[in-house]
Protein backbone atom coordinates (compact mmCIF):
# COMPACT_ATOMS: atom_id res chain seq x y z
CA UNK A 1 0.00 0.00 0.00
CA UNK A 2 1.49 3.17 -1.25
CA UNK A 3 2.38 5.37 2.18
CA UNK A 4 -0.13 8.22 0.77
CA UNK A 5 -2.39 6.41 1.97
CA UNK A 6 -1.03 5.40 5.66
CA UNK A 7 -2.48 8.78 7.75
CA UNK A 8 -5.82 6.10 7.97
CA UNK A 9 -4.31 4.30 10.64
CA UNK A 10 -6.50 3.68 13.59
CA UNK A 11 -9.36 5.94 12.17
CA UNK A 12 -13.09 4.45 12.95
CA UNK A 13 -15.25 4.18 10.19
CA UNK A 14 -18.51 3.21 10.21
CA UNK A 15 -20.30 1.80 6.47
CA UNK A 16 -23.68 1.71 5.77
CA UNK A 17 -24.04 -1.29 2.58
CA UNK A 18 -21.03 -3.90 3.24
CA UNK A 19 -22.58 -7.06 1.66
CA UNK A 20 -21.84 -6.17 -2.29
CA UNK A 21 -19.01 -5.47 -4.59
CA UNK A 22 -18.25 -1.57 -3.01
CA UNK A 23 -18.65 -2.73 0.05
CA UNK A 24 -16.31 -5.71 -0.14
CA UNK A 25 -13.66 -3.20 -1.23
CA UNK A 26 -14.14 -0.78 0.98
CA UNK A 27 -13.63 -2.98 3.66
CA UNK A 28 -10.41 -4.31 1.53
CA UNK A 29 -8.96 -0.75 1.69
CA UNK A 30 -9.76 -0.21 5.17
CA UNK A 31 -8.24 -3.27 6.24
CA UNK A 32 -5.33 -2.40 4.64
CA UNK A 33 -4.58 0.63 5.57
CA UNK A 34 -5.23 0.18 9.44
CA UNK A 35 -8.96 1.67 9.76
CA UNK A 36 -11.25 -0.21 12.42
CA UNK A 37 -14.79 -0.36 10.62
CA UNK A 38 -18.18 -0.91 11.87
CA UNK A 39 -20.82 -2.42 9.34
CA UNK A 40 -24.52 -2.05 8.49
CA UNK A 41 -26.52 -4.33 6.56
CA UNK A 42 -30.03 -4.17 5.36
CA UNK A 43 -31.32 -7.53 7.01
CA UNK A 44 -32.52 -8.55 3.31
CA UNK A 45 -28.54 -8.42 2.70
CA UNK A 46 -27.72 -10.05 5.60
CA UNK A 47 -24.36 -11.60 5.53
CA UNK A 48 -23.22 -14.41 7.80
CA UNK A 49 -19.18 -14.25 7.03
CA UNK A 50 -19.17 -10.53 7.80
CA UNK A 51 -20.98 -11.07 11.00
CA UNK A 52 -18.50 -13.92 11.12
CA UNK A 53 -15.39 -11.43 10.95
CA UNK A 54 -16.51 -8.50 12.63
CA UNK A 55 -18.59 -9.81 15.36
CA UNK A 56 -20.27 -6.35 17.81
CA UNK A 57 -19.65 -4.14 15.15
CA UNK A 58 -21.42 -5.91 12.28
CA UNK A 59 -25.23 -4.98 12.52
CA UNK A 60 -28.33 -5.06 10.58
CA UNK A 61 -31.12 -2.91 10.65
CA UNK A 62 -34.78 -2.98 9.29
CA UNK A 63 -34.91 -0.54 6.46
CA UNK A 64 -36.54 2.75 6.80
CA UNK A 65 -37.08 2.48 10.33
CA UNK A 66 -35.51 5.20 11.94
CA UNK A 67 -35.34 3.31 15.77
CA UNK A 68 -33.68 0.48 14.11
CA UNK A 69 -30.90 2.45 12.98
CA UNK A 70 -30.14 4.50 15.87
CA UNK A 71 -29.94 1.56 17.95
CA UNK A 72 -27.51 -0.48 15.80
CA UNK A 73 -25.27 2.88 15.52
CA UNK A 74 -25.59 2.89 19.14
CA UNK A 75 -24.30 -0.55 18.78
CA UNK A 76 -21.39 -0.06 16.85
CA UNK A 77 -20.37 3.20 18.87
CA UNK A 78 -20.43 1.76 22.31
CA UNK A 79 -18.24 -1.54 20.67
CA UNK A 80 -15.87 1.39 18.81
CA UNK A 81 -15.88 4.37 20.30
CA UNK A 82 -15.89 7.42 18.12
CA UNK A 83 -16.17 7.66 14.54
CA UNK A 84 -14.20 9.74 11.96
CA UNK A 85 -15.32 8.38 8.46
CA UNK A 86 -18.87 7.37 7.37
CA UNK A 87 -19.48 5.46 4.30
CA UNK A 88 -22.96 5.58 2.56
CA UNK A 89 -22.90 2.77 -0.04
CA UNK A 90 -25.84 1.10 -1.57
CA UNK A 91 -26.00 -2.19 -3.81
CA UNK A 92 -26.04 -0.72 -6.91
CA UNK A 93 -24.62 -4.20 -8.45
CA UNK A 94 -27.76 -6.13 -7.42
CA UNK A 95 -30.38 -3.44 -8.25
CA UNK A 96 -28.61 -3.06 -12.01
CA UNK A 97 -28.96 -6.80 -12.61
CA UNK A 98 -32.49 -7.21 -11.13
CA UNK A 99 -33.96 -4.33 -13.44
CA UNK A 100 -32.30 -5.49 -16.41
CA UNK A 101 -35.46 -7.53 -16.61
CA UNK A 102 -37.99 -5.84 -14.14
CA UNK A 103 -40.79 -3.72 -14.96
CA UNK A 104 -40.51 -0.21 -12.99
CA UNK A 105 -43.55 -0.95 -10.82
CA UNK A 106 -44.70 1.75 -7.62
CA UNK A 107 -43.64 -1.02 -5.70
CA UNK A 108 -40.02 -1.14 -6.81
CA UNK A 109 -39.63 2.83 -7.11
CA UNK A 110 -41.14 2.77 -2.75
CA UNK A 111 -38.38 -0.32 -2.22
CA UNK A 112 -35.11 1.65 -4.42
CA UNK A 113 -36.12 5.22 -2.61
CA UNK A 114 -36.85 3.37 1.25
CA UNK A 115 -33.66 1.47 1.13
CA UNK A 116 -31.23 4.06 -0.76
CA UNK A 117 -32.26 7.20 -0.22
CA UNK A 118 -33.94 7.15 3.48
CA UNK A 119 -31.26 5.19 5.15
CA UNK A 120 -28.46 7.09 3.91
CA UNK A 121 -30.64 10.50 5.69
CA UNK A 122 -31.26 8.19 8.40
CA UNK A 123 -27.65 7.18 8.96
CA UNK A 124 -26.64 11.01 8.89
CA UNK A 125 -29.23 11.96 10.90
CA UNK A 126 -28.33 9.55 13.55
CA UNK A 127 -24.61 10.06 13.32
CA UNK A 128 -24.88 14.23 13.57
CA UNK A 129 -27.20 14.18 16.70
CA UNK A 130 -24.53 11.24 18.38
CA UNK A 131 -21.67 14.07 18.22
CA UNK A 132 -22.03 17.92 19.14
CA UNK A 133 -18.37 18.66 18.21
CA UNK A 134 -16.26 20.03 15.86
CA UNK A 135 -14.09 17.11 14.95
CA UNK A 136 -13.40 17.09 10.86
CA UNK A 137 -15.60 13.75 9.85
CA UNK A 138 -15.77 12.86 6.34
CA UNK A 139 -18.72 11.53 4.85
CA UNK A 140 -18.33 9.62 1.33
CA UNK A 141 -21.47 8.71 0.13
CA UNK A 142 -21.32 6.41 -3.15
CA UNK A 143 -23.92 6.79 -6.09
CA UNK A 144 -24.74 6.35 -9.18
CA UNK A 145 -23.84 7.97 -12.33
CA UNK A 146 -26.67 7.57 -13.84
CA UNK A 147 -27.94 10.04 -12.03
CA UNK A 148 -26.29 13.45 -13.85
CA UNK A 149 -26.38 14.08 -17.73
CA UNK A 150 -24.26 16.24 -20.19
CA UNK A 151 -21.19 16.50 -17.87
CA UNK A 152 -17.72 14.90 -17.45
CA UNK A 153 -16.21 13.37 -20.55
CA UNK A 154 -18.07 13.88 -23.72
CA UNK A 155 -19.56 16.92 -22.90
CA UNK A 156 -23.35 16.94 -23.48
CA UNK A 157 -23.82 13.43 -23.81
CA UNK A 158 -26.80 11.79 -22.39
CA UNK A 159 -25.76 8.85 -20.17
CA UNK A 160 -26.50 5.63 -21.53
CA UNK A 161 -29.81 3.83 -20.81
CA UNK A 162 -30.54 2.44 -17.68
CA UNK A 163 -33.17 2.45 -15.40
CA UNK A 164 -35.44 5.12 -14.83
CA UNK A 165 -35.63 4.14 -11.22
CA UNK A 166 -31.65 4.35 -10.43
CA UNK A 167 -31.52 7.45 -12.29
CA UNK A 168 -34.06 9.34 -10.62
CA UNK A 169 -33.13 7.92 -7.26
CA UNK A 170 -29.64 8.70 -7.78
CA UNK A 171 -30.73 12.08 -8.54
CA UNK A 172 -32.35 12.41 -5.39
CA UNK A 173 -29.45 11.05 -3.59
CA UNK A 174 -27.57 14.13 -5.06
CA UNK A 175 -30.28 16.67 -4.06
CA UNK A 176 -30.20 15.56 -0.83
CA UNK A 177 -26.52 15.20 0.13
CA UNK A 178 -26.01 18.90 -1.26
CA UNK A 179 -28.66 19.61 1.21
CA UNK A 180 -26.85 17.78 4.05
CA UNK A 181 -23.34 19.40 3.59
CA UNK A 182 -24.88 22.73 3.61
CA UNK A 183 -26.06 21.90 6.97
CA UNK A 184 -23.78 20.15 8.54
CA UNK A 185 -20.31 21.62 7.08
CA UNK A 186 -20.40 23.77 9.90
CA UNK A 187 -19.94 21.47 12.28
CA UNK A 188 -16.84 19.96 11.25
CA UNK A 189 -18.05 17.76 8.76
CA UNK A 190 -17.26 16.87 5.00
CA UNK A 191 -19.44 15.47 2.68
CA UNK A 192 -18.46 14.11 -0.84
CA UNK A 193 -19.55 11.61 -3.64
CA UNK A 194 -18.62 9.13 -5.33
CA UNK A 195 -20.56 8.36 -8.64
CA UNK A 196 -20.46 5.20 -10.57
CA UNK A 197 -20.73 4.68 -14.10
CA UNK A 198 -21.21 1.50 -16.08
CA UNK A 199 -18.02 -0.72 -15.83
CA UNK A 200 -17.10 0.81 -12.63
CA UNK A 201 -15.91 -2.86 -11.44
CA UNK A 202 -13.27 -2.59 -13.29
CA UNK A 203 -12.51 1.18 -12.29
CA UNK A 204 -11.44 0.52 -8.38
CA UNK A 205 -8.27 2.45 -8.92
CA UNK A 206 -10.60 5.49 -9.74
CA UNK A 207 -12.53 4.59 -6.98
CA UNK A 208 -10.11 4.11 -4.49
CA UNK A 209 -7.96 6.89 -5.28
CA UNK A 210 -11.41 9.20 -4.78
CA UNK A 211 -12.54 7.80 -2.04
CA UNK A 212 -8.78 7.92 -0.31
CA UNK A 213 -8.78 11.86 -1.29
CA UNK A 214 -12.47 12.65 0.52
CA UNK A 215 -11.18 11.03 3.81
CA UNK A 216 -8.06 12.20 3.74
CA UNK A 217 -9.49 16.06 4.25
CA UNK A 218 -6.95 16.98 1.02
CA UNK A 219 -9.85 17.96 -1.30
CA UNK A 220 -11.62 20.12 1.97
CA UNK A 221 -12.37 22.79 -0.02
CA UNK A 222 -14.27 20.86 -2.68
CA UNK A 223 -17.06 19.84 0.17
CA UNK A 224 -20.10 18.68 -1.43
CA UNK A 225 -18.61 17.36 -4.79
CA UNK A 226 -19.06 14.28 -6.51
CA UNK A 227 -15.78 12.34 -8.09
CA UNK A 228 -17.75 10.54 -11.44
CA UNK A 229 -16.02 7.59 -12.19
CA UNK A 230 -17.50 7.17 -16.33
Amino acid sequence: MDAYFSDHKDKRCLMLGGNDFIGSKVIDFCTETGIHMGIIDLETHKSMPLEEMFGPTYQCIDSGNQASMENVVDQIITEMGDIDYIVCNYYLDELREEMKNQEESCLKWEEVLQDWGLNYFLLLKTIVARFDDDKKRKIVFFNSARGYTGEGEGEGQLIPEGSIVEAACASGVTGMMTSIARSIIPKGYSVNGIALGEEYKEKWGHIEWAMNLWLTGIGEYSCGETYRVY
